[in-house]
């Protein structure tokens, strides 16, 4: 697929980019059942943080095909694998920063992670289950904490 805008300020090439250049051409060919989830995605997540902040949301990671999720050692039910999540940072803001406000701000998230170098966001409800939406946590590079469920 050329790149296209998914919403005004994501593209499909940034969201299937990856620095294993073996794995790049393959990780581009998204099934087109998971188009729905690339636009909520965008539109109902990263589009609002994006204008809450007023600055580019920098990806480093979105959409993660089979073989790529393994390569990086991604969760066997990643959401990335979905195209239901997405790790970024925006320059000039703390990760801690855009952390708390997405966990404070009613978007739909179904995980909201702050990470040792970027923050993590997935599509929730109506997509996934209520009961594993809204869920506010944290990742020291080894162990997953729940702080908070919001929402539902």
């Amino acid at each position: 697929m050329p790149d296209v805008h998914i919403s005004p300020h994501f593209t499909w090439d940034e969201l299937t980019r990856t620095s294993h250049a073996d794995l790049q051409a393959g990780n581009r060919n998204v099934p087109p059942a998971l188009v729905q989830t690339a636009h909520a995605l965008c539109w109902g997540i990263l589009e609002p943080i994006r204008n809450q902040f007023g600055k580019p949301v920098v990806v480093h990671s979105g959409f993660r095909g089979a073989d790529l999720n393994v390569k990086v050692g991604g969760s066997k039910r990643s959401q990335h694998m979905q195209f239901g999540a997405c790790d970024f940072h925006i320059p000039g803001h703390t990760d801690e920063e855009v952390w708390k406000w997405v966990a404070k701000s009613g978007l739909p998230f179904g995980q909201v992670i702050w990470e040792p170098s970027w923050t993590h966001v997935s599509v929730g409800w109506p997509l996934y289950p209520k009961e594993k939406s809204g869920r506010v946590m944290t990742f020291d590079g080894t162990t997953y904490e729940l702080i908070e469920k919001v929402g539902g």
